[in-house]
């Protein structure tokens, strides 16, 4: 029999994270041969943990062999965060800690967290419950009713006419240059409209889409555009349309910490008429990218040097992307799609995130943010900050790897 039951998916009202506009009920069950003497629950904000709050727990009623106590504590502001329980056993010191999600009596510390969300946070109705399809647009399916036009970078691009090609970009290119494309389409996916339709699918994640010079085209060339060899602007905003009609919506990959080397911002290779950032000091996207020794030198994405990487706190490339009505995320919105899923959201710093949120949801408040965050997003510290993505100020959701993790260690061993 445990000395002690704890759990607070079960124990704490409400359940897991609370709102800034509720309380908390705690409950624990300590088995009644234990002395128990002023047990206190003990709380403290994220921001400050030097000081701790003692609330007293109030015995209620013996439980077959537990003693039930229990403490209601009023509305917390926004914020994280962490407890434990305390009390005197024979005059010793002695602390109810979580060790790996169970509750033990110790003389060690070890907390459990509470979030606490903004009492106004709404995520959008039309998703939730709903199954997402991923798809990787150069290997969905390629129809023949699109005539590809040719590219800036169309001389480097490795075309496969045999769907069952090996890809002659092996992983350890340099730069992990990517240059086999197999010719999937927009209007592929369009073709598939029905089978898609029969999955239950109510969400579409659609890879990059903006012109790119790799077929993975996160190295964005120009994000106003849809890579000419996957179709035009109008074919996506019918492609939106027809599947909408059905029930499932678009969201895109904003692709928005980096852009390639091989672009109008950049433009390395000189493929674009306008001055980038490698160019000339004198561009208007010099102040974007980050250089080291101009022009050779620049800060790239985890070192591929064809994906500079941008100064996401720079004002007027916020504005670039985040704009009312005339900013990348709008634009596309315009079109058709229903939100986007924000590729490496934890490298942005906090003034990108929510002015992206602030234009999103200006322009449709049922529109879904989905962050990539590898770790728990729900306390994660990165850049000297502890994140908010999910305090009801940033993100909907979060693609939650952890989730994964556990799924995949369960599959594998059967001993999560």
């Amino acid at each position: 029999m445990k000395n002690v039951i704890y759990n607070p998916l079960i124990n704490k009202s409400p359940s897991g994270a609370s709102k800034n506009n509720e309380k908390n009920l705690f409950q624990i069950y300590i088995d009644e041969k234990i002395s128990v003497k002023n047990l206190s629950l003990v709380i403290f904000n994220d921001k400050n943990e030097n000081i701790r709050n003692k609330f007293t727990m109030n015995y209620l009623n013996k439980s077959e062999n537990y003693l039930l106590y229990s403490v209601q504590l009023d509305e917390l502001e926004t914020g994280l965060y962490f407890y434990y329980f305390e009390f005197f056993e024979n005059e010793n010191l002695k602390y109810i800690s979580n060790f790996n999600f169970n509750a033990e009596i110790s003389d060690e510390i070890s907390t459990w967290q509470l979030t606490v969300y903004n009492k106004d946070f709404q995520t959008p109705e039309w998703i939730k419950g709903g199954i997402i399809y991923q798809i990787f647009p150069d290997r969905f399916e390629k129809s023949e009713n699109f005539i590809p036009t040719k590219a800036k970078n169309s001389e480097e691009r490795i075309i496969h006419s045999n769907w069952t090609d090996i890809p002659n970009s092996a992983l350890d290119t340099k730069n992990y240059s990517a240059k086999d494309f197999f010719m999937g389409n927009l209007n592929g996916i369009l073709d598939k409209k029905n089978y898609i339709k029969s999955l239950n699918v109510n969400m579409i994640y659609l890879n990059p889409i903006f012109e790119s010079s790799e077929n993975h085209r996160y190295s964005t060339a120009n994000y106003f555009k849809v890579d000419p060899f996957l179709g035009t602007n109008e074919i996506f905003k019918n492609l939106c349309t027809e599947f909408k009609n059905i029930g499932i919506n678009f969201i895109l990959d904003g692709v928005f910490s980096h852009t390639g080397s091989d672009s109008i911002y950049f433009n390395k290779y000189n493929r674009y008429d306008e001055p980038g950032a490698y160019n000339s000091k004198e561009s208007k996207y010099y102040p974007w990218f980050k250089f080291i020794e101009y022009p050779e030198k620049y800060e790239s994405w985890w070192g591929f040097e064809n994906l500079p990487t941008l100064k996401k706190e720079n004002a007027d490339y916020i504005d670039f992307i985040c704009k009312k009505e005339e900013g990348v995320l709008n634009y596309w919105q315009n079109l058709g799609i229903m939100g986007w899923r924000i590729d490496v959201l934890d490298e942005f710093p906090d003034v990108f995130i929510d002015e992206l949120r602030k234009s999103i949801k200006e322009k449709n408040e049922e529109a879904f943010i989905l962050g990539e965050v590898w770790e728990d997003a729900s306390n994660k510290f990165s850049y000297g900050n502890r994140r908010r993505y999910l305090l009801g100020e940033q993100a909907d959701s979060i693609m939650n790897y952890p989730w994964r993790t556990a799924i995949i260690e369960l599959v594998k061993y059967k001993n999560v």
